[in-house]
């Protein structure tokens, strides 16, 4: 068995494999990045490698890690995002899994990583033995609760006093210190400077300043909500219907919200949400106006929010399908007191990014 970094020409493997794991929950799911596995992972951060496991020519497992600067109660320090963690059927009777976790581990150490980073689904035990069990890596220990939400935008439509408008290149710079100011409260997340916003934009396919959506109020802008349509590079694509989900894509069948299993759902996702202090109400008439005009181009607006997050309460009461995914966090050194304090704490991923 080579454990290597994967290269361009693993491309079309990586997509088979992602295909032959799929994420299992009460939908049974996989993410398609056809035509280029390595494209998302390039924007997760800094020097993104992936890792994989080859035996007799076949990928047979593969995860992935990158590099962020990030904050962390007042100080800068050196993260590493850690995923896409996937072994074959096959691979999973080898020691395919552990040599390729002890591979990114040596890595990481030698870059002088202080806090590492990895999420997974709620109920994947497989994900959770990895990353809870302090096999080879320290221990990663759970932060916070993300709620992925799947919003059905056909009904809760809701009315906004609110005028809503179209970001131009003129609003760029307030924009952005919007942004820097909002994602100030949050901690292990890169600071949104001009700059990072710029290569945000810069960097993202199908992603322009014509995505952000804006409120005014006295001529200033108070919140903001980017979209992403990321069909051309990313599908999720349904393997199986399981409990509640099978319910409801037999009862919307009429509406076609939910496709055949084998083809991806029709979806947008929400990427940023954005708000000055004392308008969270301004965020749900935004997110009011965006579900009202997008159906029924689009089936599903898919958003992911820290279930401790205030912007929670924008989408209550909405149908939605929610999918819980945990956000983890190991430390060079065990530091149990760091790990309460984050508990407590607010942390940001971007979702779209996954």
């Amino acid at each position: 068995m080579i454990i290597r970094e994967a290269t361009p020409r693993d491309n079309e493997a990586l997509l088979n494999l992602s295909r032959q794991t799929p994420m299992e929950s009460g939908l049974s799911v996989f993410v398609d990045r056809s035509p280029d596995y390595f494209y998302l992972a390039s924007l997760q951060g800094k020097d993104s490698k992936v890792i994989v496991a080859e035996r007799k020519g076949e990928i047979i497992g593969t995860m992935g890690f990158c590099y962020r600067n990030v904050r962390l109660f007042g100080k800068n320090v050196r993260a590493a995002y850690i995923g896409g963690l996937k072994i074959t059927e096959s691979g999973r009777r080898t020691t395919a899994l552990y040599r390729i976790i002890r591979r990114v581990y040596k890595e990481l150490i030698e870059n002088g990583v202080d806090v590492g980073i990895g999420l997974f689904i709620e109920g994947n035990e497989k994900a959770k033995r990895v990353f809870e069990k302090g096999h080879i890596f320290p221990i990663f220990h759970p932060v916070a609760n993300i709620k992925i939400f799947h919003i059905i935008p056909l009904w809760g439509k809701r009315r906004t006093k609110y005028k809503v408008e179209r970001a131009t290149m003129k609003d760029f710079y307030e924009l952005a210190e919007l942004f820097s100011k909002h994602y100030s409260k949050y901690e292990l997340i890169e600071n949104f400077n001009t700059e990072r916003v710029k290569r945000i934009l810069r960097e993202s396919k199908n992603f322009s300043i014509d995505n952000f959506l804006i409120i005014r109020e006295k001529g200033k802008i108070v919140t903001s909500l980017s979209y992403w349509d990321q069909m051309e590079f990313k599908r999720t694509v349904v393997r199986r219907y399981g409990r509640t989900s099978k319910i409801l894509y037999y009862a919307l069948k009429p509406f076609n919200v939910f496709p055949p299993p084998g083809e991806p759902l029709k979806l947008i996702e929400i990427r940023h949400l954005v708000y000055e202090d004392g308008c969270l109400d301004a965020i749900k008439g935004l997110v009011s106006y965006f579900l009202n005009r997008i159906w029924p181009e689009y089936k599903i607006v898919k958003v992911g929010i820290n279930y401790r997050d205030p912007l929670i309460e924008a989408f209550r009461g909405l149908p939605k399908v929610a999918l819980d995914v945990v956000f983890n966090v190991a430390t060079a050194e065990e530091n149990l007191d760091l790990i309460k304090k984050l508990r407590n704490s607010l942390v940001w991923e971007d979702m779209t990014l996954h």
